[in-house]
């Protein structure tokens, strides 16, 4: 067998050819009626260049309607995801803010104790005079 030697133009060709049958299959997908985006996760390729491939293809009001009742629940979806993500934040952030003023309580509880101590005993204390003993309310 006698070895094929490329020279580079035919390779760039190869890959122009490639990248046309990809077109052509964007262009198919699209008028099958997927999404931009759904054309782009198939063929592997960026939204912006299944966009710039199928910008000619007008859809059928079917399809168009599809598409927009397809991209409406999909809104809605992601939204109820980012609310639930939301809730479970602010509970976390709750449950550690509890917890950090637990600790902060304990933390100031073992010296409130002596000084409410040391409180009652200067109130007791009370003012002693020659012959009167008074007491601070």
């Amino acid at each position: 067998m006698e070895e094929v030697q490329y020279q580079t133009g035919d390779v760039m060709n190869c890959e122009l050819i490639a990248k046309y049958d990809l077109k052509l299959k964007a262009e198919t997908l699209r008028r099958e009626g997927k999404s931009i985006s759904e054309i782009a996760k198939i063929l592997r390729i960026s939204k912006g260049t299944s966009s710039m491939w199928c910008r000619n293809i007008l859809l059928s009001k079917k399809q168009s309607i599809f598409l927009h009742k397809k991209m409406v629940k999909s809104s809605l979806v992601g939204r109820l995801k980012g609310a639930q993500m939301n809730h479970v934040k602010k509970v976390l952030s709750l449950v550690q803010a509890k917890q950090w003023a637990i600790e902060q309580y304990k933390k100031t509880v073992h010296r409130q104790k002596y000084f409410s101590a040391g409180i009652a005993l200067y109130w007791a204390g009370g003012s002693k005079t020659e012959s009167t003993n008074s007491f601070y309310l």
